[in-house]
């Protein structure tokens, strides 16, 4: 059954951004580093009713490192 306004699909958020089902169909199992699923993710509003994936990527993990690293050396 689905709701008044939409589907069942939970929200899926890769590296922080807001993505359709479909992009699950094109990540490679190679580039996850992790993968967090939310039953109840009200901290997402109406938006996170039905759930959340959350999905880190490799890219991702490696930018931040690059971030903070760049950020310590101009620190020092």
């Amino acid at each position: 059954i689905g709701s008044v306004y939409g589907g069942n699909d939970p929200l899926i958020i890769v590296d922080g951004t807001q993505m359709d089902m479909s992009i699950l169909s094109t990540l490679s199992v190679y580039d996850l580093k992790e993968i967090k699923i939310l039953k109840e993710a009200t901290i997402y509003g109406a938006q996170g009713a039905n759930g959340a994936i959350i999905i880190t990527t490799m890219q991702s993990s490696l930018q931040t490192t690059m971030e903070v690293l760049k950020t310590v050396k101009h620190a020092c």
